[in-house]
């Protein structure tokens, strides 16, 4: 979110070509607007990030909103993706109909601009000339100046819904030494970690390892092991796979090594591979992307203790001053992070008939999936 000044007149722009993305000016006000803002997922919103996704996909699927003040100076920025977006209606964790939207994924959730009403409302202007769906926004903090200022715009001429409501967000301020990490758990806490980890080397039969993957030489090995673990994970067994170790994931891994992005982690229990974490690191946040863990070493906990030991590394090496849990309310993210926030996801349409029937049947099961949890509780 970029400061609003009152005495002055924005004119956005939607950059659509290559030679504009790259043009150096830009790429240099881009990078500082990136780097001094605030938003936690600016990682996504990065040049850096936005030219890894330009070896993924092809430069009509991607654009980039611009904003400029009267003098022609760069002054916000909004790196756009354009695909499909899974509108989805669940009962519990389990979706039942899926809808595939053509949507314009805003990177980084919270647009890089001005907060200026006549900035957002162009913003969806331009996005909804390029013959899409909807406007999609994935993790706004629900405190946001700019979403606040920017759905009061909104609501006169298009729909803005929040699909899953308000949601908790869970992060952890870095301690500055992994002994004051220690230091701030209770002795009991302490204690039962050390059991834990005690029973699962005891279990595989040798040492506890926890390797940190951030060099693109890595990165094959990483991903065998980590298929591995996943394959017989829970998460498997509901969502399908979630990490693959084809060419195209090995090469995406390495750009992000090379990038340096890439902060994987892999535990290993007598040598084996017992659980894994996908994260980034970028501007003093760790984002913690993905876990696995093998459900035969449930029992004791795998995904608990290596989640600890990525703490003690995180603190001493190549400390972040964040580390983001992303989306979910899991028990280990309550439990370990010091900061709560709220945040939801926005998906904007236009104002037809059609999209409000969509809009309404989705609260309404929304609605009824409560009602129904509430008297099951009783």
């Amino acid at each position: 979110m970029i400061a609003q000044r009152n005495d002055t007149a924005y004119r956005l722009s939607i950059l659509t070509r290559p030679a504009e993305w790259d043009e150096p000016r830009l790429r240099r006000r881009w990078a500082e607007i990136t780097n001094k803002s605030e938003n936690v997922n600016a990682i996504y919103a990065s040049p850096v990030w936005y030219d890894l996704l330009r070896e993924r996909h092809r430069p009509e699927e991607l654009a980039l909103a611009v904003a400029y003040d009267p003098a022609g100076d760069v002054v916000g920025v909004a790196p756009i993706l354009f695909k499909n977006h899974p509108f989805q209606y669940y009962i519990s964790s389990y979706p039942i109909l899926t809808r595939q939207l053509r949507a314009a994924h805003i990177l980084g959730s919270m647009p890089m601009l001005p907060t200026d009403p006549q900035v957002s409302a162009q913003l969806l202007d331009l996005l909804f000339n390029a013959q899409v769906d909807c406007v999609y926004m994935d993790t706004v903090p629900k405190e946001d100046t700019f979403l606040k200022s920017a759905v009061e715009t909104w609501r006169s001429n298009y729909l803005v819904y929040n699909p899953g409501g308000s949601r908790r967000w869970h992060l952890l301020q870095i301690p500055a030494h992994s002994e004051e990490y220690l230091s701030q758990m209770s002795s009991k806490t302490r204690s039962t970690l050390r059991k834990k980890a005690k029973k699962l080397a005891e279990s595989a039969g040798g040492e506890l390892e926890v390797i940190r993957i951030d060099s693109e030489h890595q990165v094959g090995d990483f991903l065998a092991q980590a298929v591995r673990v996943s394959q017989n994970s829970w998460q498997h067994d509901i969502l399908g796979n979630r990490i693959s170790d084809s060419e195209e994931e090995r090469a995406w891994g390495e750009r992000l090594a090379r990038a340096g992005l890439l902060r994987n982690y892999l535990l290993k229990c007598g040598g084996r591979a017992c659980a894994f974490v996908v994260g980034y690191q970028f501007n003093g946040v760790f984002h913690y992307v993905e876990l696995g863990y093998d459900r035969e070493f449930s029992e004791n906990s795998p995904g608990t203790i290596l989640l600890h030991m990525l703490i003690r590394d995180l603190c001493d090496h190549c400390p972040p001053a964040l580390l983001n849990f992303g989306m979910g309310d899991a028990d280990s993210k309550r439990r370990f992070g010091n900061v709560e926030r709220e945040d939801l996801s926005v998906i904007v349409f236009r104002k037809t008939v059609n999209n409000s029937l969509l809009v309404r049947s989705h609260a309404s099961l929304r609605f009824l999936v409560r009602v129904v949890r509430q008297i099951v509780k009783k």
